[in-house]
């Protein structure tokens, strides 16, 4: 393998995990085969660097890192199934879940083991390109969606899934363009830094992705956090979570009435009332059915349990959807988490931010701050935005693992080789 072959496969672990994003975004294919394919990529520069050996060992200590996360999910699945609704569901797609977070750790050490040995003027190029290609994304997105008004208006109503699609592509590009940020403001890489505020300023100036503009907004708040509160940052964010996880079923139909009662009542109220009455109809369901869980995702098979769907009152007038009585999914994965694994779901959140956090203040302290912000991002686009168990949603979630995972490995390179 030529020298500069190379030093291209980082780029090109970088462009897989774009190319994926924007596959599973905008064509119907498996998420677990559009991950797959990356994880392969990313598996591939891992060997151009390292003999088989050192990958296998690298990726066993990742996998053994991530044992006890997978060993509070299984207790959590496990604690809810003489409760769940349907407990054959329930068992296989915690089955499928506990797969998932079994690869998350093996997609981290592909993404650090990927990177290869790069220099400082390496590392700056190839984050800069990437980047660039995440605007590239972002201008996709602008012109994908008037394509799909001129398609709608020649009869083709399918691109509007694609639109869809595409715009999910947008939180994963947040996410990353956040970290990236926060690296470059720790480690004092001013050309990264630049890159990564261009890349937020125009997702903020043109996404239609509400949660993607509030995530980069969060970035920009939290850069105003010193680093040396980073412990404390955390701390009251596990903290604020849990709370929110616990009190929210008991919120969100207060603030459904407080926003129709005021004057921002018709701001959106397709996207922003919507959500309000999605969490307000899954927050019944707690109360209905109880806090010890319904199963993993039974929301989206509730339609075949008549009594239980009695048992919640539609919103009625004034509501976006007045006549529903269930939803799919919450929209909003701590609500989710207390729908579908009740207090087991609450307790098991308790010990993974444990977890979590021992991981994290493992680290070298430059590399913690950057780590414990990527947490709140993700956390807000989990508590506002998305189904927790949705596959697109997970595999977002193992793309941006795989991808900070290559600039965390990168810059710490970078250190040495300083």
């Amino acid at each position: 393998m030529t020298a500069s072959f190379k030093r291209a496969l980082p780029f090109i672990v970088l462009l897989a995990a774009v190319a994926t994003t924007v596959l599973v975004m905008t064509v119907r294919l498996a998420p677990q085969l559009v991950f797959g394919l990356a994880m392969a990529v990313a598996l591939a520069a891992a060997l151009a660097f390292h003999t088989p050996q050192e990958v296998a060992r690298r990726l066993l200590s990742a996998l053994k890192a991530g044992l006890p996360f997978l060993a509070v999910l299984a207790i959590a699945f496990i604690a809810v199934l003489p409760f769940a609704n349907e407990a054959g569901t329930h068992f296989s797609r915690g089955l499928q879940l506990l797969l998932v977070a079994a690869v998350l750790p093996l997609a981290s050490g592909l993404g650090a083991l990927a990177g290869g040995p790069l220099g400082a003027r390496e590392r700056e190029r190839w984050i800069i390109f990437f980047l660039a290609g995440l605007m590239v994304l972002i201008a996709g997105e602008i012109f994908l969606d008037d394509i799909r008004k001129i398609a709608i208006a020649f009869g083709y109503e399918r691109m509007s899934m694609s639109t869809l699609r595409m715009n999910r592509s947008t939180l994963v590009i947040s996410l990353i363009a956040g970290f990236a940020f926060f690296r470059a403001v720790q480690s004092r890489d001013r050309v990264t830094l630049v890159a990564a505020m261009v890349t937020l300023f125009i997702m903020l100036a043109f996404s239609d992705n509400e949660t993607a503009r509030g995530i980069v907004l969060l970035t920009l708040l939290l850069a105003l956090v010193p680093a040396r509160w980073s412990k404390g940052l955390y701390a009251l964010t596990a903290i604020g979570t849990l709370a929110f996880i616990l009190a929210g079923p008991f919120l969100y139909e207060p603030a459904r009435e407080a926003w129709l009662s005021s004057s921002l009542a018709g701001f959106k109220p397709n996207t922003i009332l919507a959500r309000l009455d999605i969490w307000t109809l899954s927050a019944r369901a707690v109360h209905a059915f109880g806090w010890l869980g319904g199963g993993i995702d039974f929301l989206r098979d509730i339609d075949a349990y008549p009594d239980l769907v009695a048992a919640v009152a539609p919103l009625g007038e004034g509501a976006v959807m007045p006549d529903i009585t269930y939803v799919l999914h919450s929209h909003n994965g701590a609500l989710q988490l207390v729908v579908d694994l009740g207090l087991f779901g609450v307790i098991a959140a308790a010990a993974l931010f444990v977890l979590l956090g021992r991981s994290i203040f493992s680290l070298p302290e430059p590399q913690q701050s950057a780590y414990v912000r990527l947490v709140v991002l993700v956390l807000f686009a989990i508590c506002v935005s998305h189904g927790l168990w949705q596959k697109w949603w997970w595999l977002a979630i193992g793309l941006v693992t795989l991808t900070v995972a290559f600039l965390g490995g990168a810059d710490a390179r970078r250190r040495q080789d300083d």
